[in-house]
């Protein structure tokens, strides 16, 4: 199971995020860990398995998939308390006209301590497939800070394939 640590974009203020993924199957076992959890905005007025646009406008920890053999991907967005958005793409934010809606399960999130930890199960859709783990904080104050194994030199943008 790879482990990622999750670099905050601008500036370096808080503490990283820790996170990885297996894949199991036709699925990846996800697990995010955000320290310092009363930092953070965690609450969240959806309930679980709820399908919810616009995740990324508040804290959500998400799941880039990018098919190694075409330009093609995938975004799945989990909110804390466990509701999701997912959408496939044919190419960079170029939203595909039609796709299958797939369905985030297993969803656990626990408060160890100061830690917040997430888990989900999360289906794949390519054979051939590269990862990338990102996660998105809403401070108290309502402040966005935007968690990435790596980022662009020039701006926050998770739709890029950095690895």
């Amino acid at each position: 199971m790879p482990k990622l640590a999750l670099q905050e974009f601008d500036p370096h203020l808080h503490e990283d995020i820790q996170c990885e993924y297996s894949r199991i199957g036709n699925d990846y076992r996800v697990r995010f860990c955000v320290p310092h959890a009363d930092t953070w905005d965690l609450d969240c007025e959806h309930s679980k398995n709820d399908f919810v646009i616009g995740l990324w406008e508040h804290s959500c920890f998400e799941l880039f998939e990018f098919n190694e053999e075409s330009a093609e991907y995938v975004e799945w967005n989990i909110s804390p308390t466990g509701a999701y958005w997912f959408c496939e793409f044919e190419d960079y934010r170029k939203t595909k006209a039609h796709f299958e809606l797939r369905v985030a399960s297993d969803f656990k999130a626990i408060l160890d301590g100061n830690n917040f930890i997430v888990e989900v199960l999360l289906p794949s859709c390519f054979e051939k497939a590269r990862v990338q783990l990102n996660c998105v904080l809403e401070n108290a104050e309502g402040k966005l800070f935007y968690f990435a194994h790596r980022h662009p030199a020039h701006k926050a943008d998770f739709h890029l394939k950095l690895l």
